[in-house]
């Protein structure tokens, strides 16, 4: 301090920071799945449920993304589990796309969040439509909570997983929102469709606005 004391200050590194959990890459081949989430909560939940699977997260929450290292995952077979909201799809994006700046090569899947809730829905007995508000928001440390064994949840999660070229920049609607525009395919009506983080929509030229059609 100002009279030569040492004392403690709350500071980040300089440079990039290291992932979080990162030990647990240790040992880990370019065959092994390696899972990416949203949070240190998130992280631990999952390397609970999955300890043979190293998984990581960055630094600072889901708008910090570049903040951290992600050279370590380049060539790993990376599963990203993004938060099911609009913050974790742009977090989704945005780590895919820092992990293929160090390797365009690296295989990135993503876990498909509604059908994997939509199979917890099956097996508690629960209407997923009636759910949906609840589960906006969750992340695997939610899922986890639910009490289901981790030889069952293994396999929802597995079956969940699907591979994932959405890696590359979406656009961004006016609205501020991901879209794809649906360019290849050829419409009778010929109308304009596209897609967003949680729907298809379709543009209605009268009213102005994108109408969700599923």
């Amino acid at each position: 301090d100002e009279v030569g004391k040492p004392r403690w200050q709350a500071k980040m590194p300089e440079g990039l920071r290291p992932l979080f959990n990162l030990p647990s890459l240790t040992g880990a081949t370019s065959t092994t799945t390696v899972f990416v989430v949203e949070g240190e909560k998130a992280t631990l939940a999952l390397q609970k449920m999955l300890p043979d699977s190293p998984v990581l997260t960055s630094a600072n929450g889901a708008k910090a993304a570049s903040k951290s290292d992600w050279s370590p995952l380049a060539g790993c077979d990376v599963v990203i589990w993004p938060d099911n909201d609009e913050p974790g799809a742009r977090y989704l994006q945005d780590v895919a796309r820092l992990i293929r700046d160090n390797d365009p090569a690296t295989p990135i899947s993503v876990v498909d969040v509604e059908a994997l809730l939509r199979a917890v829905c099956g097996l508690k007995g629960w209407v997923y439509e009636e759910k949906a508000v609840e589960f906006k928001g969750w992340d695997a440390a939610d899922v986890a909570a639910l009490g289901l064994e981790p030889e069952v949840l293994a396999v929802l999660i597995n079956e969940a997983i699907q591979s994932s070229d959405q890696a590359s920049e979406p656009a961004v609607g006016t609205d501020g929102r991901n879209v794809w525009p649906i360019t290849d395919v050829e419409w009778a009506s010929g109308k304009l469709y596209r897609k967003t983080v949680n729907a298809v929509e379709v543009y209605k030229p009268k009213e102005e606005f994108w109408a969700k059609v599923c």
